[in-house]
């Protein structure tokens, strides 16, 4: 957690002296959590509604991407692609 982050200090004592070194622990906010979409069979021709849902405690980018399909899906006409911000 968060509250563990901060700057540690070893020091070691001894008869031949003294010596320390820090360091700083940063705690960091976990990857988002995704549950991912189901699979969905159609007809030709029948609308196709895919759904990917992610949780972080930090902003995050989603992207939706085809195997095999190397460009953009928004520029193919037949595909949009909603945002629930």
């Amino acid at each position: 957690s968060s509250y563990a982050e901060g700057e540690y200090s070893c020091n070691v004592t001894s008869t031949a002296g003294y010596q320390a070194a820090s360091t700083f622990l940063d705690v960091s906010d976990p990857p988002p959590v995704i549950l991912p979409p189901q699979n969905v069979s159609v007809l030709p021709g029948e609308t196709a509604i895919l759904s990917c849902t992610a949780f972080s405690s930090v902003p995050y980018n989603m992207t939706w991407k085809r195997s095999n399909h190397y460009g953009s899906l928004t520029l193919d006409p037949r595909i949009r692609v909603y945002s629930n911000d």
